[in-house]
C-alpha cells in the first residue's frame, strides 16, 4: 500500500531537520486575525493581502533568508506563490519549492543524514 505524506508532515520534518542542526527556522502560516471582545472572539479580519502566498518555512543560515515552500508530490505552485518566489530571489535570497527534507538539504548543501 502506498502512502502519500501530507503536506504538513513535510513541513514538520523539514522544520525537525533544520531545528535539529540548530538553524532558525519558523513556519509563516498567514491566517485571519480573531477580534476580541474581552476573551470572547466576535470575528475575523483577513491577514494582509500582501503576505498571500508567503513561503510555509522561513530560514536564516549565515544572515541569508531562506523561503521554503512545502508541496506534496502532486502539489502545484499558486500564482501568488510564484510571486514570492520571485520577490525573495530578487532581493538575494534563496527560495526552495520543497516536496521532501532531502530537496531542502540538497539547495542548501546540508548534508541529508
Amino acid at each position: 500500500m502506498l502512502v502519500r505524506m501530507r503536506e504538513s508532515d513535510i513541513q514538520y520534518a523539514i522544520l525537525a531537520n533544520l531545528r535539529y542542526r540548530n538553524i532558525l527556522a519558523f513556519r509563516c502560516q498567514p491566517a485571519p486575525i480573531p477580534i476580541r471582545k474581552g476573551k470572547a472572539i466576535i470575528g475575523f479580519r483577513k491577514s494582509d493581502a500582501f503576505n498571500v502566498g508567503m513561503p510555509d518555512i522561513v530560514c536564516v543560515i549565515n544572515g541569508l533568508f531562506i523561503g521554503i515552500e512545502v508541496k506534496s508530490p502532486e502539489g502545484r505552485q499558486r500564482d501568488e506563490q510564484k510571486l514570492w518566489q520571485r520577490r525573495i530571489e530578487s532581493a538575494g535570497g534563496t527560495y526552495v519549492l520543497a516536496r521532501a527534507w532531502e530537496d531542502v538539504a540538497d539547495a542548501l548543501g546540508i548534508k541529508a543524514v
